[in-house]
């Protein structure tokens, strides 16, 4: 089985196998549009979109556009676009939502 579902809380998560390919990744899949998503930035490296089982109202997952398993393989672009897009998103929270805070999480999803 290439793929683990795990579940947290009302969440679930994909953990996927360092061997696995882009065509098999979840996370790949909806960067790219491949499944449906609600689409709320994009840019050239990253795609943003809301969770389908939110922990909070505004939940957004902020997904790199090429494949990759652990953090340290991310180029400096993308790395730099994930928190361009999570300062903007940040403010587009607080903005619509006025939370108490926000929380920027590292991915569980092997993306």
């Amino acid at each position: 089985m290439k793929c683990k579902n795990v579940r947290i809380g009302r969440s679930r998560f994909y953990v996927f196998n360092k061997g696995e390919s882009m065509m098999e990744c979840l996370g790949c899949k909806l960067a790219n549009e491949e499944e449906i998503i609600y689409k709320v930035y994009e840019d050239d490296y990253v795609t943003c979109f809301l969770n389908h089982a939110p922990f909070y109202t505004g939940h957004t997952l902020i997904v790199p556009k090429l494949h990759v398993v652990e953090v340290d393989e991310l180029d400096d672009c993308v790395a730099q676009a994930i928190m361009d897009a999570s300062k903007l998103i940040s403010k587009a929270i607080k903005l619509l939502y006025k939370p108490d805070g926000v929380t920027i999480c590292p991915a569980l999803t092997g993306q």
